[in-house]
């Protein structure tokens, strides 16, 4: 499985019910009625409030944003989510999408890779929709520099290791 899809699975996962950014550890994800949980790393920077969520690494090379949403709404998510992108002036690179469906222990997963720049230069793109219940999914915006993600390595494989469904 690509690094970029793997952060993204995890985190997608990693919602808190902490309002202000906070380390993390073991957290569920949502409040109410939890549909997953993981172990996350002390030094990475954790916000969410509501059902959305943002994680940020220490030295902010590896930034995503998340939000479940309705099993029906994938495509409204692909927009919404080209949308959000734009909003932060980050491209995308036409024709560099790839697509890939796989499941994470048993979760169902979209992936939507693609290559681009943001204001600190070419940066990896990726829209994951987690599909956790037959109503819910979750929708995980991630973007990271080349560098930060291959930093990053060893604490994104722990995290994906320490997924699982409520």
């Amino acid at each position: 499985m690509k690094m970029k899809t793997l952060f993204a699975l995890v985190v997608a996962l990693s919602l808190t019910v902490a309002v202000c950014p906070a380390p993390a550890g073991m957290v569920k994800l949502p409040k109410e009625g939890a549909l997953a949980s993981l172990t996350f790393p002390d030094s990475w920077k954790v916000k969410a409030e509501g059902d959305n969520f943002e994680a940020e690494s220490a030295d902010e090379e590896v930034y995503l944003y998340a939000e479940v949403i309705d099993t029906d709404s994938v495509d409204a998510a692909l927009k919404e989510s080209v949308a959000y992108l734009e909003k932060e002036k980050v491209q995308v690179k036409k024709g560099t999408e790839k697509q890939h469906e796989d499941k994470v222990n048993g979760i169902p997963v979209m992936d939507f890779s693609f290559d681009g720049v943001d204001k600190d230069g070419p940066c990896k793109i990726s829209l994951t929709i987690l599909i956790v219940s037959k109503t819910k999914c979750i929708s995980v915006l991630y973007w990271a520099s080349e560098e930060g993600e291959k930093k990053h390595a060893e604490d994104l494989k722990k995290i994906y290791e320490s997924i699982k469904p409520a």
